[in-house]
């Protein structure tokens, strides 16, 4: 894996992570 591909992978989780808590405040 290339080191780009593992820090777009990253920010996508951390946005994953993001959303499930606004979902949980809800």
């Amino acid at each position: 894996m290339s080191r780009g591909f593992e820090i777009f992978g990253w920010s996508y989780f951390l946005r994953f992570f993001e959303i499930f808590e606004i979902f949980e405040i809800f």
